[in-house]
């Protein structure tokens, strides 16, 4: 019989069709059964053995963690597992995992568009185009470049060194 994953969004958005083909094409030894649901899911399915979720859960899901005989381990899809670690399973012997380290790419790349839109203003020409309103002499001065420019990171985990990596190569 094939271990059973739950896996839900617990809070964040879910897979979508073409992700959840891929996930299960990298895992054949496990029946990953992906729900919206997950009460009903986890009620469904008390034999699972894991459970992927962010941190939102119900109570009840907690509830259903401690008493589930099979459970042995649980996924956060975030990095910081301190909010897991004040439910039920933050005292049980299971195994309890994150994604942490893997945001560095994507989350480098958003701190690099903010960086470049207020360099050149885009807050103000939103402000303005919202309110429908020419706002060229309002900034003034106020652009800037990227020219010789110095970034200051604060924090070199996955996400402050890959925008270290990213802003060197500029």
């Amino acid at each position: 019989m094939k271990k059973r994953v739950i896996i839900t969004g617990g809070g964040l958005p879910l897979f979508n069709e073409e992700q959840q083909t891929y996930l299960r094409e990298l895992a054949p030894e496990a029946e990953l059964i992906f729900t919206e649901n997950i009460m009903e899911t986890l009620r469904e399915y008390s034999d699972a053995e894991a459970l992927i979720s962010g941190p939102k859960l119900p109570a009840e899901a907690w509830e259903w963690c401690a008493k589930a005989p099979s459970f042995k381990w649980f996924h956060c899809l975030i990095s910081g597992v301190d909010a897991v670690m004040k439910t039920p399973l933050g005292t049980m012997d299971i195994t309890i995992s994150s994604t942490k380290g893997i945001h560095g790419p994507m989350i480098s790349d958003q701190a690099l568009a903010f960086i470049f839109a207020f360099l050149r203003g885009v807050h103000f020409w939103v402000r303005g185009q919202r309110d429908h309103r020419w706002v060229r002499e309002e900034i003034g001065g106020r652009l800037d470049e990227s020219f010789n420019k110095t970034v200051g990171v604060v924090g070199v985990g996955s996400i402050g060194t890959e925008v270290c990596r990213k802003c060197k190569a500029l």
